[in-house]
């Protein structure tokens, strides 16, 4: 299926929390990409200044997102079930990237490592739902880390040389492999 983007400068990369979108995009600044690299965090976007939850966070966040899109370079997102829901309303093209279902322990010890202990509770207490959620996503390619394995600059690299096929990958033996469905 082809669908109109908004996207054809830069590219969408919605990375599950704990994938290491902060450490690849200092890893990408640094390696001098060629491409800009920008962790757009949606937490800047959930709360208004009166402390309180921003009640046009997902408007506020996808025109964000949708505004940086216009410029060369990869932009990571959040994965927020309504954020990909409205950037696939938009017709707003990304790479999905998430853990596989069976990291629920690794993932709590990333959170609690990097102290977002209320992420760690809440994949404690919803984990199958959220990377299902992910997993059951349309209309975007899908990239899915198996244990150990962190997001990385050669990653951003592939997803932008284009994916041909639609499909759930995954990195074996330093090739990106589609999964059977």
């Amino acid at each position: 299926m082809v669908r109109p983007s908004l996207s054809r400068e830069a590219h969408i990369v919605a990375g599950f929390p704990g994938v290491g979108k902060s450490r690849v995009t200092r890893e990408g600044k640094a390696l001098g990409m060629g491409r800009a690299v920008m962790d757009l965090d949606s937490s800047s976007f959930s709360w208004g200044q009166d402390g309180l939850r921003n009640p046009h966070f997902v408007r506020d966040y996808v025109d964000a997102i949708v505004e940086k899109a216009r410029e060369p370079g990869i932009v990571l997102v959040s994965t927020h079930a309504e954020v990909r829901e409205e950037l696939v309303r938009r017709g707003v093209d990304f790479t999905l990237v998430c853990p596989s279902k069976d990291l629920k322990d690794e993932y709590i010890q990333r959170m609690k490592s990097r102290g977002t202990l209320a992420l760690a509770e809440l994949f404690h207490r919803e984990w199958d739902e959220l990377v299902q959620s992910c997993i059951d996503q349309r209309d975007c390619q899908h990239y899915v880390l198996k244990s150990g394995r962190y997001l990385e600059v050669d990653d951003l690299v592939w997803f932008c040389s284009g994916v041909e096929e639609p499909g759930i990958y995954e990195l074996q033996d330093g090739k990106y492999i589609r999964e059977a469905e």
